[in-house]
């Protein structure tokens, strides 16, 4: 989304096609990029937010475990509507420039292909999250109920025949567990989806005072009669305009919350170890050994691969002296007479180091 604030910055593209029309995408590189990007952004944050959402709902609410097949179901919706959201916007819409030096999507037909289905899912993600905000504070209640109970009743947990039952309490539990480990991502969805009621709110007001004004031109009587008097001085002529557009100062707090998205994603869920990765990767083109090797392996390697010389140490972590005499264990020590330490490595005997002719053996320990 903010590139397509950044795209026009590089060209300062000339915003008029003529005196009365603005340049659009068809005319201009810049209008149809910067425009395509900024519906894009829309559309990707609103379907990115409402997959974190769905996630949530369904890890505390039915104790679904997301995975594999979630992560991919994610990916494929979380960048495919929204690609096929712009192509349809821009087939039937289009863009131009409409405020500023950025490209935003036109009137014509912008209701059904672009703000309706953007406001369903935004609809959809905040009644899920709030769904899970009810489900959270029911088993908080309960829990307190569960807690009083079971402090006035027999200290014995009862059991029911279903396995996956879970007491209020342990539920509660759960329930807070997952909100400690995803409260960034709660308040992620609860801004971006701030943001995208209030941007769509704003520009289907705009494009609806535009529409009235163009069926009923009698509404801009006076300001044409202003432009008229004051020779094309549009300047002198603003306050007759203002009840035919949206204030300055929304349109200047809707831009300032939109570019603040991406301030607001890397303080919430940004981490150090992305950056560590990122490194790492660039590293790795430089011709590095590209092979992924998991942590796990590694161990399992080190663990797997025999020492040329295997040393062994006393308790006390000295070696045993030169003289050492080491025994194999002999088929007989494995007998069913060890019960459950027989998986357990025999002993080895060695000959007491020099020094120690008079050890205890039940007193090794304190040496």
């Amino acid at each position: 989304m903010n590139l397509g604030f950044v795209v026009p910055l590089a060209d300062q593209p000339e915003q008029c096609y003529n005196a009365i029309t603005p340049h659009s995408m068809k005319s201009s590189k810049v209008c149809g990029a910067s425009g395509a990007f900024l519906l894009l952004g829309g559309w990707a944050g609103v379907m990115w937010v409402f997959l974190r959402s769905l996630s949530l709902h369904l890890q505390i609410c039915w104790q679904v475990v997301v995975g594999r097949n979630f992560m991919i179901f994610a990916q494929a919706t979380g960048w495919g509507i929204p690609l096929i959201g712009i192509v349809v916007a821009l087939v039937f819409s289009g863009v131009s420039f409409r405020f500023g030096a950025t490209c935003h999507i036109n009137h014509k037909n912008s209701l059904a292909d672009f703000w309706i289905p953007l406001l369903v899912f935004a609809g959809l993600t905040v009644i899920i999250q709030f769904a899970t905000f009810g489900y959270c504070i029911k088993v908080y209640l309960a829990s307190l109920a569960d807690n009083s109970a079971s402090t006035e009743g027999s200290s014995l947990p009862t059991y029911t025949n279903s396995i996956q039952t879970m007491s209020p309490r342990q539920a509660y539990r759960r329930v807070r567990r997952v909100i400690q480990l995803q409260w960034r991502g709660i308040a992620i969805v609860l801004i971006i989806i701030a943001d995208v009621v209030f941007f769509s709110v704003v520009f289907v007001f705009q494009d609806n005072t535009v529409q009235a004004v163009h069926d009923d031109q009698s509404k801009a009587q006076d300001w044409v009669l202003c432009l008229i008097g004051a020779k094309g001085d549009r300047t002198k002529c603003y306050d007759q305009a203002k009840s035919l557009v949206v204030n300055e100062a929304t349109i200047t707090a809707v831009l300032i919350l939109l570019a603040m998205n991406g301030i607001w994603l890397l303080f919430l869920l940004g981490r150090w170890a992305m950056v560590l990765g990122w490194v790492d990767l660039f590293s790795s083109c430089r011709g590095r050994n590209k092979e992924f090797v998991s942590v796990d392996a590694r161990y399992d390697v080190k663990k797997d691969t025999p020492d040329e010389e295997p040393r062994l140490l006393w308790a006390n972590g000295s070696l045993p002296a030169a003289d050492a005499v080491f025994f194999e264990p002999s088929a007989a020590a494995n007998t069913a007479d060890l019960g459950r330490t027989g998986n357990l490595r025999p002993a080895r005997v060695t000959s007491p180091r020099d020094g120690f002719e008079d050890m205890n053996p039940l007193g090794m320990n304190r040496i």
